[in-house]
């Protein structure tokens, strides 16, 4: 069974000095895997810091269609490209969703430049592609 695919609307991922596309496409094949690798992760820091990321929540699949199935989104992190160490699932009542907004507030870092990614979950339990890649320094 073929999966319409999650587009992100006409906005972008932000955060006051942070802007990045969130590009996001699900599964196209119901109950397979979402197609989301790394290599094995460096040992993260941990601290008392934080940063925020938020992003706009996708409102239509690749094909127009209006997205009816979201169920959240996954924030991956790390402290080297493309290698994510930690994961923070963040539930849709973590979204704003009559502004089309989300935020969530990563704690726990130390003062070293981490690598971030958010990717979308449905309800039939498939996640989407990584966004592109956001970097910050927790403050």
């Amino acid at each position: 069974m073929k999966k319409p695919q999650l587009i992100y609307g006409k906005s972008k991922f932000f955060d006051l000095a942070l802007f990045a596309v969130l590009l996001a496409v699900l599964s196209a094949c119901a109950g397979s895997s979402s197609g989301n690798t790394a290599s094995a992760p460096a040992a993260l820091p941990t601290g008392n810091l934080a940063t925020t990321l938020s992003w706009n929540v996708p409102i239509t699949n690749v094909d127009k269609s209006d997205l009816t199935d979201l169920s959240g989104f996954r924030i991956y992190y790390g402290i080297s490209s493309g290698q994510y160490g930690a994961k923070i699932n963040v539930p849709l009542s973590a979204c704003d969703m009559s502004a089309g907004t989300c935020s969530y507030q990563v704690t726990g870092l130390a003062a070293v430049q981490y690598y971030f990614v958010v990717t979308a979950l449905d309800s039939y339990g498939h996640e989407s592609d990584y966004s592109k890649e956001v970097v910050k320094a927790p403050q």
